[in-house]
């Protein structure tokens, strides 16, 4: 920053600071509205995802007799922690709004900001001890609990897109608890509000909550019921391992020694087994683990990649996903041998990117062995959740919404379907009946909530054991 911008800085400062609030309510609005639309921003905090598992947070606020505007914004995530202040004033000399960002790299921005049409542009140079650049976003605001903000940096060849990043107001919403949905148990479910995949437990009756890993690496759950089951892993890179995990102190018990892959698990009813997904061989085979987790079998041997398997609640068939057919649908096969049968059939997953379920998501089957529910795109490009019968006819569509629906889980006694959801910014947990109805939100937190299972309600959990 020049020492000009520096002694412009220094003159608002000292003018606002001698400001007095003698000319009443009128005046301070008056003042507050030159900053509109960023007015309705202050006194929220705000979150987005700037990228997977990075999760970038603004908390606005009036500062010095309100006379400027303050976000505060700390991103975490990406390897550390990475914060910054923008001080928003009001120049009276030529009736422009300027700003000045400072960042925990000591790097300082300098700009202006102005009303654009439905938008707000803001125009900035940016400097710190490694790098300059000259910088221009836009921020939308569609409703009273979301903006967007689009940037670009200036660069040889013109103007090149940085990031696009919606932020959602969090905690204005009460999150419900103790419904109808509240008989089926407490929900498990996995957050990066601690930086990597934790588990955290939810009481459904009180809404309070408990983190129950905090392993240096990523441990994500994947069976609830009694003996709820995880995989972890130290650190990234690392093959991830089966645990068994205690649902209410978090204790883990290692099972068996195969590397699994980062996919469901089916479970084989009295706890004679379990399904997993593992690439062992090179590419993604399903394979039977016997109740201690060694190997009993491997289930299938192709070259396509099968995984994210469930098993019915007769022990007899194994549902999965499979991109064997050329694109990434459901499948089903007898778990004793036999056919593999294709259960969806979707063109337009030849578009989806393999990462992305190819469409198709993890299928997870009812405990009365009869319906599968999944995550699926088939109107445009984000996931809703579906259900279908156990040969895959009577597909049902429970969720219509621009956001991604999905990680779809059934409650014990099969009433309610838990999912998560991003529709309003970052993802929180749902639940709705096999039918569609009672779509309620369960959390309104800053952190992504992720792939909710359900657990007994222990007696000894209280209320959720804070």
């Amino acid at each position: 920053m020049t020492d000009t911008p520096r002694r412009a800085l220094g003159a608002i400062l000292v003018l606002a600071t001698l400001a007095t609030a003698a000319g009443g309510e009128e005046e301070a609005a008056a003042h507050r509205a030159r900053f509109a639309p960023l007015d309705t921003l202050a006194g929220s905090c705000w979150g987005g995802e700037i990228s997977e598992g990075v999760r970038d947070v603004h908390c606005w606020e009036w500062v010095i007799q309100e006379k400027f505007l303050r976000d505060r914004h700390t991103v975490r995530g990406g390897g550390g922690v990475y914060s910054g202040d923008t001080l928003y004033a009001w120049d009276a000399d030529d009736a422009t709004l300027r700003f000045w960002y400072f960042n925990s790299l000591g790097g300082v921005s300098q700009g202006t900001a102005a009303v654009e049409g439905e938008r707000m542009l803001f125009e900035e140079s940016y400097e710190d001890a490694e790098r300059s650049a000259a910088i221009r976003s836009y921020l939308e605001l569609p409703d009273a609990d979301r903006y967007r903000i689009a940037s670009e940096r200036l660069s040889d060849g013109g103007w090149e897109p940085m990031m696009k990043v919606e932020y959602r107001r969090f905690g204005v919403r009460p999150a419900e608890v103790g419904g109808e949905w509240s008989a089926g148990g407490d929900l498990l479910f996995n957050t990066t509000r601690d930086g990597d995949y934790e588990v955290y437990r939810r009481d459904l009756v009180s809404g309070a909550e408990r983190n129950l890993t905090r392993a240096a690496g990523t441990q994500w759950v994947y069976v609830g019921g009694e003996r709820p089951l995880i995989v972890s892993r130290a650190e990234t890179g690392t093959p991830y391992r089966l645990f068994h995990l205690d649902p209410l102190d978090g204790e883990t018990t290692p099972l068996g020694e195969l590397p699994v892959a980062d996919s469901w698990i089916g479970v084989l009813p009295g706890g004679r087994g379990y399904v997993v997904c593992s690439a062992e061989a090179g590419d993604k085979e399903l394979y039977l683990l016997a109740p201690d987790g060694r190997i009993d079998r491997q289930l299938t041997d192709n070259e396509a990649d099968d995984c994210q398997p469930d098993v019915t609640p007769d022990g007899r068939t194994v549902v999965f996903w499979s991109d064997r057919g050329g694109s990434g649908e459901i499948w089903s096969m007898p778990l004793d041998g036999g056919e593999a049968r294709r259960l969806t059939d979707v063109p337009a997953n030849d578009l989806v990117p393999a990462h992305r379920y190819g469409g198709e998501g993890p299928p997870r089957v009812s405990p009365d062995g009869a319906s599968i529910v999944w995550m699926s795109i088939r109107d445009g490009e984000t996931f809703d959740v579906y259900t279908m019968a156990l040969d895959g006819s009577g597909v049902r569509r429970l969720t219509h919404h621009l956001a991604d629906d999905g990680y779809p889980a059934w409650s014990p006694d099969g009433a309610w379907i838990a999912f998560d959801s991003n529709r309003y910014g970052t993802h929180d947990l749902y639940v709705v009946r096999p039918d569609g109805s009672g779509l309620t939100r369960l959390t309104d937190d800053e952190g992504t909530e992720l792939g909710p299972v359900w657990v007994p309600r222990l007696a000894s959990a209280g209320a959720g054991g804070g």
